[in-house]
């Protein structure tokens, strides 16, 4: 796809080891394919052994593999991607990286704004998922780049429809299905997150937190775990460690403020959560986000 026949907001970069191609997902121009909580997406075609990554994340990133493998490796346990599966990371530190195994692999990919609806999916994160809708993207996403480039109000109009389809597969692939006693608690607990999010400075408990909800504290534990994987404290923890990640990308403040901020009482308790969490220092984080690196 030549760059020159590209509009505005879709891109391509081609080099001898990879192809990317993208769009944006908050064009005015193509309702009803806007979606500002979604800042971008599209398909790589990644060769064998092909490394990239190593930058600070400052979006929700999910990937979706088509086909062939890739590896994700951090500070944790590496994650491994085969066809048909994704896996989402929340906005992190520099330091992670994607190797592409001896196949090479097909990959769609989307950042999501953090603070949405599909943080929910992606809080847990950093464990592959096993998808069932995976190739149908693909197909929308192949068919919505082709039209993005072609003029004429027949092609946005198929722009808008396809874009309709990729945030509906993305809804069924990336946030489950509930009971309706699920959905309620779900939305309980999510204005309970927001709740949480504007006020984590203060020292909560269990207790508070499932008198906010009118559950008991067993009942709130056992929602919580059964609807994210974890437990309150944890799902706490998160919640502060990706708003101290945003405060420490976006503002210069000290890292005893910082940590004053998200509940901390002090920058040693605070730093040595973070490297639990991210496994770097929140120093280390701050100065990080180089730029890519190749194998």
């Amino acid at each position: 796809m030549p760059s020159k026949k590209i509009r505005k907001t879709a891109f391509s970069e081609i080099t001898p080891r990879t192809t990317v191609r993208g769009v944006s997902f908050a064009d005015g121009r193509l309702a009803p394919f806007v979606d500002r909580t979604i800042r971008t997406g599209g398909i790589d075609e990644r060769a064998p052994g092909y490394r990239w990554g190593d930058s600070v994340a400052t979006t929700t990133l999910v990937f979706l593999c088509v086909r062939g493998s890739i590896t994700f490796v951090s500070p944790r346990t590496p994650v491994r991607l085969g066809a048909g599966d994704w896996l989402a990371l929340p906005a992190g530190p520099a330091g992670r990286y994607f190797m592409a195994e001896k196949h090479g692999a097909v990959l769609l990919w989307f950042h999501f704004e953090p603070g949405t609806e599909w943080d929910t999916a992606c809080l847990t994160g950093r464990a592959a998922v096993r998808g069932g809708r995976i190739e149908f993207l693909h197909a929308c996403m192949e068919a919505l780049l082709s039209e993005y480039v072609t003029p004429g109000p027949a092609a946005r109009e198929a722009c808008g429809r396809l874009g309709g389809m990729i945030l509906h597969y993305l809804r069924r692939e990336l946030i489950p299905e509930d009971s309706p006693a699920q959905r309620s608690a779900r939305e309980r607990l999510a204005a309970l997150w927001t709740r949480l999010h504007g006020e984590l400075a203060r020292p909560w408990t269990v207790r508070q937190m499932a008198e906010l909800v009118h559950m008991s504290e067993s009942h709130f534990a056992r929602t919580v775990q059964g609807l994210y994987g974890m437990q309150p404290m944890r799902m706490l923890a998160g919640l502060r460690m990706e708003h101290a990640a945003a405060l420490l990308r976006s503002t210069g403040s000290a890292l005893e403020t910082v940590a004053e901020s998200c509940g901390y009482a002090s920058a040693y308790a605070f730093s040595a959560a973070f490297l639990r969490h991210f496994g770097v220092r929140p120093g280390r984080y701050r100065r990080g986000g180089t730029a890519g690196k190749q194998a």
